[in-house]
């Protein structure tokens, strides 16, 4: 329980963070969307966001780890 909680603050935040760029990454409303279901329901045994949230943490690795950040 305490996992998920911790995991939507996390998620609700980076979602937070890129709303001012909305237009450049539209992505946000998943981030956004699972974050606050971690939050509305630390309970719940559904895996529908802790995969979501395992898929963009592994994207953000690949970009952070890229050799060449520029493209």
């Amino acid at each position: 329980m305490w996992l998920r909680a911790i995991l939507g603050v996390v998620y609700t935040a980076m979602a937070a963070g890129q709303v001012a760029s909305f237009t450049r990454m539209p992505a946000i409303v998943g981030e956004l969307v699972c974050g606050l279901w971690l939050l509305a329901r630390p309970r719940s045994h559904a895996l529908a966001p802790v995969w979501v949230y395992t898929a963009v943490s592994g994207v953000w690795r690949y970009w952070a780890c890229r050799p060449n950040c520029g493209g």
